[in-house]
């Protein structure tokens, strides 16, 4: 039964019997998620991590998490590096082994990895910031349901953290699942307001749905908060979507002031503001200069 913790643990054991590792992990998470100190649960997975822990996999990044660890969040990256940096707070005693586990994963350490971010979240499991990191580091190594079962466990656990939320949205997303996302994601806006990436990641989770009016007043929120060049981008789009050519025209070209338009692989949107905007001749231009780089793309057939 899904709510049976003994079961999730006895199926981990046959799975494992099949040499089945990946598939016997998760299925000791889901044990521990019913209940955090069931303590066949976390034998077995300890020792799942022992007998596996010297078994290669190809290296990963350490920024970014969708193709390899990169670009989940698009221009956001979805960093392996922890969010806080303040030394009292309970991240100062984990950061080191977390950087050890997070040295693993990127010399393609991938099963030592584990070892030792399970280790970690057994020693420390109220810090939800560590579970977030662990479920990046599942996923950038192929393990997305692992990653999925820490978080769960997590949040059964502290429903009120605000970076295990902030986690859960983010790997959802990865997911393709965006709508699930969003009630994560405004319950971490609830529980802070003070974190640039949960402002983000909402929006991106609402954009996702085409949701572009509701996702603009966050991505302000950052750029007079936080401000970036990324999110510039993303609300000179923002508004060229909610038909606000002007607003979005002054955007683009703030960052074309900077050369970054073509950084961003923002030209076809530039281009379709201009000419919405009443700037033809330049949109025009444009629309040319991407035609000769790239032939005629269908983006460009309907506007040129």
């Amino acid at each position: 039964a899904p709510s049976d913790k003994t079961a999730w643990n006895n199926l981990g054991i046959a799975l494992l019997s099949k040499g089945l590792a990946a598939e016997a992990r998760s299925c000791f998470w889901n044990a521990l998620k019913l209940d955090p100190a069931f303590p066949l649960a976390r034998q077995n997975l300890q020792q799942l991590n022992t007998d596996t822990q010297d078994v290669q996999a190809p290296p990963v990044d350490n920024v970014g998490m969708e193709t390899g660890l990169e670009h989940l969040l698009d221009s956001n990256k979805d960093s392996l590096e922890p969010l806080t940096t303040n030394s009292d707070t309970p991240a100062a005693a984990w950061r080191s082994g977390w950087a050890r586990a997070k040295d693993l994963a990127t010399q393609g350490k991938r099963e030592a990895a584990f070892a030792a971010v399970e280790a970690l979240i057994l020693a420390f499991p109220d810090v939800g910031e560590l579970a977030m990191l662990a479920d990046r580091l599942y996923r950038g190594l192929g393990e997305a349901d692992s990653g999925l079962a820490v978080l769960q466990a997590h949040l059964a656990r502290n429903p009120d953290d605000a970076l295990a939320q902030l986690g859960l949205g983010q790997a959802l997303l990865h997911m393709a699942a965006p709508e699930s996302a969003e009630i994560h994601l405004k319950c971490a806006l609830r529980l802070d307001s003070n974190t640039e990436e949960i402002y983000k990641t909402l929006g991106k989770a609402l954009t996702k749905q085409n949701r572009y009016a509701e996702a603009l007043p966050l991505y302000e929120e950052c750029q007079q908060r936080w401000p970036s060049d990324a999110t510039l981008a993303q609300l000179a789009v923002g508004y060229y979507h909610v038909c606000d050519y002007q607003k979005s025209l002054e955007l683009f070209e703030a960052l074309e002031t900077r050369n970054l338009i073509d950084s961003f692989g923002l030209n076809s949107f530039f281009a379709q503001t201009l000419l919405y905007a009443g700037h033809t001749a330049k949109a025009l231009r444009i629309m040319d200069r991407e035609i000769e780089r790239f032939g005629n793309p269908p983006h460009l057939r309907a506007t040129r």
